[in-house]
């Protein structure tokens, strides 16, 4: 489970601040985020943007889970990562 605290540094994914959608808002960003993931659920950047939105808005459980769900997703994509380079470095029959 991903932590949060006061100081927290959100990580790889677009840095602490979450980018604002078309609106400017935390609450428009939300909008357009949840809309995200309910076209593509796997979308690592949407839920990790989600994540940095509900933090900003002080909903604190939602955040984590969010950053859960971006973690796992990037812990599938090295999975898919590592199985890729491995098709590409085994020997030719």
């Amino acid at each position: 489970m991903v932590k949060l605290g006061p100081n927290s540094r959100c990580g790889p994914l677009g840095g602490s601040e979450p980018r604002i959608a078309k609106r400017g808002t935390y609450a428009g960003a939300r909008a357009d985020f949840e809309r995200a993931i309910q076209l593509d659920p796997d979308d690592l950047r949407a839920n990790y943007q989600l994540g940095l939105v509900y933090a900003k808005l002080g909903e604190k459980d939602a955040a984590r889970k969010m950053f859960d769900r971006a973690d796992e997703l990037r812990k599938r994509q090295r999975d898919q990562e590592r199985v890729i380079l491995k098709l590409v470095d085994a020997p030719q029959p």
